[in-house]
């Protein structure tokens, strides 16, 4: 009786169970398609009027996607948050607190709320020139997808 072929040349076949290495050509054209689809989400969002409730939905929507993406837990084993690496997520909570507080200190010295003061501007007020245009709002949108992959990755 002849031996099975896996015993012949000695490498078990694999089991139906165990998943596949991904080849390089289907990795590449699986970044290609969340590229374009990032593209295709930069261009029309960048579209809509600034405040409207496309904009807000369509932001707000990703925005809870990836919140209940990384809910479910971190895709890879990480060490524990100690050492330097605790004082860094340390200095980047102090970072964003005190970014907040200016937020909050300059929208609150304003004359009024919906009203600009050069004197105490707000970010909204600072990224105004850079908003008002749908180039400039698709780059702003394009540069806030970059962080979030940046972050969903680590």
């Amino acid at each position: 009786m002849p031996l099975p072929a896996h015993k012949q040349t000695g490498h078990q076949p694999a089991s139906p169970a165990a998943p596949r290495p991904a080849s390089r050509s289907r990795r590449w054209l699986g970044r290609c398609g969340w590229l374009t689809a990032a593209l295709a989400y930069v261009a029309l969002v960048g579209s809509f009027k600034r405040y409207s409730w496309p904009a807000t939905l369509s932001v707000a929507a990703l925005g809870c996607m990836m919140v209940a993406i990384g809910w479910q837990g971190p895709l890879r084993q990480r060490a524990r948050l100690t050492g330097q690496a605790l004082r860094r997520a340390w200095l980047w909570a102090v970072v964003l607190v005190a970014g907040g507080l200016w937020e909050l200190s300059s929208l609150v010295q304003q004359p009024h709320l919906t009203t600009d003061s050069y004197a105490h501007p707000t970010i909204s007020a600072l990224t105004d020139p850079l908003l008002t245009t749908h180039p400039g709002r698709s780059l702003a949108l394009g540069v806030w997808l970059l962080i979030g992959v940046f972050l969903a990755g680590r």
